[in-house]
C-alpha cells in the first residue's frame, strides 16, 4: 500500500508529512455580518472621537480669542465730568468698573445696583451708560470674527422712569456717547470724553468718592 504525503509549506521549505491537523473555523452569514458591524463600529467611534476633539479645540480657541479681542472692548471706558454748574465740575474715571454698563442714580432713592449716586436732586431716577457690540449667540464665533473684523462698541446713555436728557434745545431719553458730548439731566451738567487709546491719565482717581 502506497502512502500519500500531504505537502505543507513552511518557512524552511516544503515539508511532507503523513499526519497534518488543519484548524478550520466556519462562520455563518449572520456571524460574518456581526463581525463587519463590530469592525465598522470601531472605525466610526474613532472618527466621531476625532471630530469631537477637533470641535473642542476650535471652541476653546474661539473663546480665547473672544476673551482677548472682544470682551475688553465691552467695558465702559472714558471720563465723565459732573457738577451742578458748568464751572464747577469734577471728574469720574469710568475705567475702574470694567463692565459694559454703569448705572448713575439721581436722587439717592434707588435700589441696589447703582454705581454712582448723585443725592442732591429733587428727582428720582437712573441713567445708564452702556456699551453695546454686534454679537452672535456664540462667543466662540465672535472670537473668530474678531480676526477679520474689529469689534467697535457703540456707547450711549439712557434714562429710566421720568428722566430726560437736555442737549441745547433738544430733549431726549437717549444720548449717543461715541464722541465728546455735553448734556444735562436733572440739576446736573455732564461732559463725557471717550477713551483715547492707552492714555493713562484716564485712569485717574475718583474725585467724587465720599462726596455723594
Amino acid at each position: 500500500m502506497q502512502k500519500e504525503y500531504l505537502p505543507v509549506k513552511t518557512q524552511l521549505g516544503i515539508l511532507k508529512t503523513e499526519n497534518t491537523q488543519v484548524s478550520v473555523t466556519l462562520k455563518s452569514l449572520p456571524q460574518r455580518t456581526l463581525g463587519w458591524f463590530y469592525q465598522s463600529g470601531n472605525v466610526i467611534g474613532l472618527v466621531a472621537g476625532s471630530l469631537l476633539l477637533i470641535f473642542l479645540i476650535l471652541y476653546v480657541m474661539g473663546r480665547l480669542l473672544y476673551a482677548k479681542n472682544v470682551r475688553p472692548k465691552q467695558a465702559i471706558r472714558g471720563r465723565l465730568w459732573v457738577g451742578q454748574s458748568k464751572e464747577d465740575m469734577e471728574e469720574i474715571s469710568l475705567n475702574k468698573w470694567k463692565k459694559p454698563k454703569v448705572v448713575i442714580g439721581i436722587g439717592g432713592n434707588q435700589e441696589e445696583g447703582v454705581d454712582i449716586t448723585l443725592k442732591d436732586s429733587d428727582y428720582n431716577y437712573e441713567f445708564i451708560m452702556e456699551n453695546t457690540l454686534k454679537k452672535s449667540k456664540f462667543s466662540a464665533m465672535d472670537g473668530y470674527r474678531s480676526l477679520n473684523e474689529e469689534a467697535v462698541p457703540q456707547m450711549r446713555a439712557r434714562t429710566t422712569g421720568s428722566g430726560i436728557f437736555i442737549q441745547g434745545d433738544q430733549i431726549s431719553t437717549v444720548v449717543e456717547l461715541n464722541k465728546s458730548t455735553d448734556f444735562q439731566s436733572a440739576e446736573y451738567f455732564f461732559r463725557f470724553e471717550p477713551f483715547e487709546g492707552n492714555n493713562n491719565r484716564i485712569e485717574g482717581e475718583n474725585l467724587l468718592k465720599g462726596k455723594w
